[in-house]
């Protein structure tokens, strides 16, 4: 076989097997060969398929068309698909493989048609299949989304669009995915979201929030997607929008507890008794019912009836005995008392089984808890009597002409219609403020007899419920009269007549509490709330009754007002003028005349201009007339001109009367003249502002200036200065020379430092010798030093008081800054104070600035204060005693009572700090009454176990003097049984020099009971000898100042031997104090001295102590 015809062959086979359509065309679309794959794909016979053009199977292109595109196909090969016509006519899908060549100088074409009509209807089944899964995911109800591995959206259909509140995929993939979750979930999502790319399926209930604010609850279910080598590369997540069902659940959850609370509310239970062998059973709800255990019941008859209210036992035991006797039926009401929470009623209802005898063998039956049901029944039945008691209300409103006939008929309606107990009305009496009861009814009306009531809240009776309704308006309930705190004041009243609640309702006139319907009833908490609307109600119906009543007489009153009118506008002290619409007078009354001097004739067509004084600018005239046409009134006081040309002030009020139309019908100006009030409010304001004696502004209006330079340096940024003075030694002037030289002084000392401050400064006097001095923008601290030093100046030269007597002062000054100092008027005030009294305490005839410093102390010295007050309550102060020795023999035979306090946090308080706090805090009264009783006790005590008299010093501050003791001095003795001598009272010689009226009449009292007087530190004051002999004084106590230089100081010695020769002369034995050294002790010895105190012998010391150095006579 040659190699032609071998290739021949393969060809051969090759056309012959090829599972696809091989065809030969010429350039004409001829088949010149064709396999029979081909013609079996085409339906033809190979002697047909020899004959056919491309042209006859090709239903995709036109002749031409076929020609052209094999053409194309010279020299290349191309692969497509296209569509050919079976012999049949059917159509089918081919894959076609066409390339061109030239044989022998022929172009011919190889093709090769494979059909691929399976393939492509597969393809067509999966783009079918795949519209169809996007139409379903697209139209499925819940979200099916892709998530990818870092969490970003990849694909989500519509329905997660819309629980987004999406239109589009895009719109929600601007935003994390995490962003629409609610915050609390975010991190169970991230988990879910891990465990899923993990490997994992996984769930989650969440919260998502849309792109409009739409909040909802999800479901999510999460799968893994893998790619084609099974690697994990996004998560499949399907939600369901579960907002409904969490509602549902809610919902359900909500009637599954009210079908519990329902359950547990009908309160039924069962139970079985076996008669033959009394012995019962009962469900666990009977148990709940009667509000017992178990094991706290024996099923036993008796056992049972004991459960039972005493009252309704019997009816219970006898039901029980005619239902086994067949009389009756087991049917009834009875009362338990249980223990935890009182009386409930119970209906029982029961049948009876019996044997063939017709014996009883057993019953069965139920027990119900129908407390509530037989409340409600009663609230109807109090809400019927309520209706009718309204009904019959609006009756008697109608029918009733005066008001104590309708509060006697309201009272009984209220008792007889609407079932309770009592009723009263009280009015209040304005004057009193007391609720007076005008009508009762029912029972116990005596309540009334025994109470009082307010409408007052600052009275205990008048915070009742009672006083409370009337005073605020309102009703007020009490459901419970046992337990209510409304009801202190009346609870044993109340519960002696067994009312158990209460109710008060206000009853207005003329919108005004007038008087007040209170009612009581036997049961607790039977005011309900729509009982309460009608009894409000009611009270309101009898206002709108008494309302009425006022109008007829209203009506009444109006025809005499209508002629009293009349008679006013003829008789009237106050000007009437009328003008029309165009202001021109058209009538005036007689006061018009004696007024403004015009008579009708005169004015009438005028318009009022014509009483202008010209005081008045355009301007008020304006703003007058703009008030009379907005508002229709204006009144104030304007200055008008007399007939005679004076002028004249009046108080004037102008209405406008219009036309139904709201035209201008007329203007009515009343009027009275009050020129001289005007004259006297000017007078009243100069003495309510002003300092009667120096003229200089008084506190009032210095307050009222301090106020306004205080807002204007808040405005402006600059200081302002307060000059706080007070005058020195002025009350010794005063004293002395008497108030008209102290007036005299006090008003020349005004115009010296009204004359040396600035015009813009205010000078004013707050009282007695004190001035404040307001300086605003002072400028330089220098300068403003340099004004306060010239006050100094003026202030220490003498003052000419008349009669030869001069005035010789100084002056301290404090000074504050604003707002360095203090915020406000009251903190300038009391620091400017501070500083005052620092500038004494420094001498005097000086200044001071306020530091914190002084503020510090302040607060120290008020916290003292106030634990000073507490001291005698809490045991915190005790009388120490110092002995007094008789110098010639050495023993003790006297003491001084000394006050020590020992406080509980700063330990011993010096009498020097708290003295002074106590006379100036009111409190040295009390403590010295006190301090007195503790001395006479001991005194009385001593000389018993003693039997001898030690006499106690005590000492009393001048300002005790000014009030009496709380224990007469005299009688407190006598009664103790300790004599005259036994106490001496110190006095200082202030004391003295004041010439108090009260004190000398006090130490007489002492003198002529036999108590004897001293003088505490002789020698350091300005007492007269006169003094000594007038109010005979015992003893004179010399000053330790004298003593503790006895030796060395010449002066002392001779001052102090003169003053014991003194006092010996004139009959007065002396006490020398400080004594430390016996150099001091001999020396006083030598100058005859009598008596000795102080640290040589023993510095003060408890009762207990003393004790011992009297029992000893001798101290050493």
């Amino acid at each position: 076989m040659t190699k032609a015809e071998s290739q021949l062959k393969r060809y051969q086979a090759l056309m012959n097997n090829a599972l696809d359509g091989i065809h030969v065309l010429d350039m004409q679309g001829n088949i010149i060969e064709a396999n029979q794959s081909f013609c079996d794909m085409l339906g033809y016979t190979a002697a047909e398929a020899a004959k056919l053009n491309i042209a006859d199977w090709n239903s995709q292109w036109s002749r031409d068309e076929l020609l052209q595109r094999l053409r194309n196909f010279v020299g290349k090969s191309a692969r497509f698909e296209t569509i050919h016509r079976r012999k049949d006519g059917t159509l089918i899908n081919v894959e076609v493989s066409t390339v061109g060549v030239e044989i022998d100088g022929q172009t011919l074409f190889f093709a090769s048609s494979r059909d691929i009509t399976a393939r492509k209807e597969a393809e067509k089944s999966l783009q079918d299949n795949e519209r169809r899964l996007r139409s379903i995911i697209d139209t499925e109800p819940e979200c099916i989304k892709v998530v990818d591995a870092q969490g970003q959206l990849v694909e989500m259909n519509a329905a997660g669009l819309a629980m987004l509140e999406a239109d589009s995929l895009a719109e929600v993939q601007q935003k994390n995915l995490l962003s629409y979750i609610h915050p609390d979930d975010r991190t169970a999502f991230m988990r879910l979201h891990r465990k899923v790319m993990g490997g994992e399926s996984g769930m989650l209930e969440f919260r998502a929030t849309g792109l409009k604010g739409a909040s909802r609850y999800l479901e999510t279910h999460a799968t893994p997607l893998r790619d084609q080598d099974g690697q994990i590369t996004s998560l499949l997540g399907i939600t369901r929008d579960i907002t409904d069902r969490k509602v549902a659940d809610e919902k359900l959850q909500k009637i599954q507890t009210n079908l519990a609370a329902a359950q547990e509310l009908a309160h039924i239970g069962s139970w079985e008794w076996d008669v033959r062998n009394n012995i019962a059973l009962w469900s666990d709800e009977t148990y709940r019912i009667f509000g017992i255990d178990r094991d706290a019941l024996s099923e036993h008859r008796k056992n049972f009836l004991d459960l039972i209210h005493p009252e309704d036992r019997q009816r219970v035991d006898q039901a029980l005995s005619d239902a086994l006797n067949g009389v009756r039926q087991y049917d009834v009401d009875y009362r338990i008392c249980r223990t935890d929470d009182g009386l409930r009623i119970i209906h029982a209802l029961a049948e009876v089984m019996r044997d063939e005898e017709g014996k009883p063998v057993a019953m069965r039956g139920t027990v119900q808890d129908i407390t509530e049901r037989k409340e409600v029944e009663q609230k109807v039945q109090f809400l019927t009597q309520i209706y009718a008691a309204l009904s019959q209300t609006n009756q008697a409103l109608i029918e009733s002409k005066d008001e104590a006939t309708l509060f006697g008929w309201i009272c009984r309606i209220v008792v007889e219609f609407g079932g309770l107990e009592l009723a009263w009305i009280g009015v209040n009496e304005e004057e009193s403020g007391r609720i007076r009861p005008v009508s009762a009814y029912g029972r116990h009306t005596d309540y009334l007899d025994n109470i009082v009531i307010s409408s007052r809240e600052d009275e205990p009776s008048g915070r009742g419920p009672t006083g409370t309704a009337f005073r605020e308006k309102r009703s007020i309930f009490i459901q419970n009269q046992k337990t209510d705190p409304m009801l202190a004041n009346w609870r044993a009243l109340t519960l002696k007549y067994g009312w158990g609640s209460s109710g008060t309702v206000p009853i207005l006139r003329g919108g005004e509490p007038y008087a007040v319907l209170a009612f009581y009833h036997s049961g607790e908490g039977v005011f309900t709330g729509e009982i309460i609307g009608l009894l409000n109600e009611m009270a309101k119906n009898i206002g709108r009754g008494l309302d009425r009543f006022d109008l007829e007489q209203e009506k009444l009153k109006a025809q005499e007002s209508m002629q009293l009118a009349a008679t006013i506008y003829r008789t009237s002290v106050e000007a009437i003028m009328v003008t029309d619409q165009n202001n021109r007078i058209v009538e005036i009354n007689p006061a018009f005349t004696t007024i403004t001097g015009y008579t009708l004739e005169e004015v009438i067509g005028k318009d009022p201009k014509i009483l202008q004084s010209g005081k008045h600018n355009k301007q008020f005239y304006q703003e007058m007339w703009q008030s009379i046409l907005s508002t229709g009134h204006w009144r104030g006081e304007i200055w008008d001109r007399h007939k005679n040309g004076g002028l004249h002030a009046k108080l004037i009020n102008i209405s406008l009367i219009r036309h139904p139309d709201g035209s201008i019908y007329r203007f009515v100006a009343q009027f009275s003249d009050i020129t001289d009030k005007k004259q006297k409010e000017e007078l009243i304001w100069k003495q309510a502002n002003f300092d009667s004696l120096t003229k200089l502004p008084n506190r009032h209006m210095f307050r009222n200036q301090l106020e306004q330079e205080l807002l204007k340096s808040q405005r402006s940024g600059t200081p302002v200065a307060l000059l706080f003075i007070d005058l020195d030694r002025f009350k010794e002037i005063n004293d002395a020379l008497g108030h008209a030289k102290g007036d005299l002084l006090l008003m020349e000392a005004a115009h010296r430092i009204k004359m040396n401050v600035r015009i813009p400064d205010m000078v004013a006097r707050l009282g007695g010798d004190e001035f404040t001095v307001i300086l605003p923008e002072f400028g330089e601290r220098l300068h403003l030093e340099r004004i306060v030093q010239d006050l100094i100046n003026e202030l220490i030269r003498p003052f000419d008081l008349g009669e030869g007597h001069m005035g010789f002062i100084s002056a301290s000054i404090g000074i504050t800054i604003y707002p360095d100092d203090a915020e406000d008027i009251g903190g300038l005030l009391k620091h400017a104070d501070q500083a005052m009294y620092a500038a004494k305490a420094e001498g005097r005839n000086r200044f001071s600035y306020f530091t914190q410093s002084m503020q510090q102390e302040a607060k120290e010295k008020l916290a003292l204060t106030n634990d000073l007050r507490q001291a005698l309550a809490r045991n915190e102060l005790h009388v120490y005693y110092q002995p007094i020795l008789e110098l010639q023999s050495g023993q003790v035979t006297k003491a001084e009572a000394l006050l020590r306090w020992k406080h509980p946090v700063r330990g011993m308080v010096s009498p020097a700090t708290f003295i002074p706090l106590a006379e100036e805090a009111g409190l040295i009264h009390d403590i010295g009454d006190w301090v007195f009783q503790e001395a006479v006790a001991r005194v009385a005590d001593w000389q018993q176990r003693f039997g001898r008299l030690i006499q106690v010093s005590v000492n009393k501050s001048p300002i005790q003097f000014e009030q009496p003791e709380k224990y007469i001095w005299q009688e407190q003795m006598k009664k103790l049984g300790v004599p005259g001598n036994g106490i001496t009272v110190e006095i200082t010689e202030g004391l003295l020099l004041k010439e108090s009226s009260k004190a000398k009449e006090r130490l007489l009292e002492f003198r002529n009971s036999g108590i004897e007087v001293s003088i505490d530190d002789f020698g350091t004051g300005f007492s007269s000898l006169s003094y000594l002999k007038q109010f005979d004084i015992d003893y004179l106590k010399i000053d330790r100042s004298f003593v503790k230089d006895l030796e060395k100081n010449e002066d002392d010695k001779a001052l102090t031997e003169a003053i014991i020769v003194m006092a010996h002369k004139l009959g007065i034995r002396t006490i020398a104090e400080g004594v430390e050294t016996e150099q001091q002790r001999d020396l006083l010895k030598s100058f005859g001295c009598d008596y000795v105190q102080g640290f040589l012998y023993s510095p003060a010391v408890p009762a207990a102590e003393f004790e011992k150095m009297v029992a000893r006579r001798t101290i050493g």
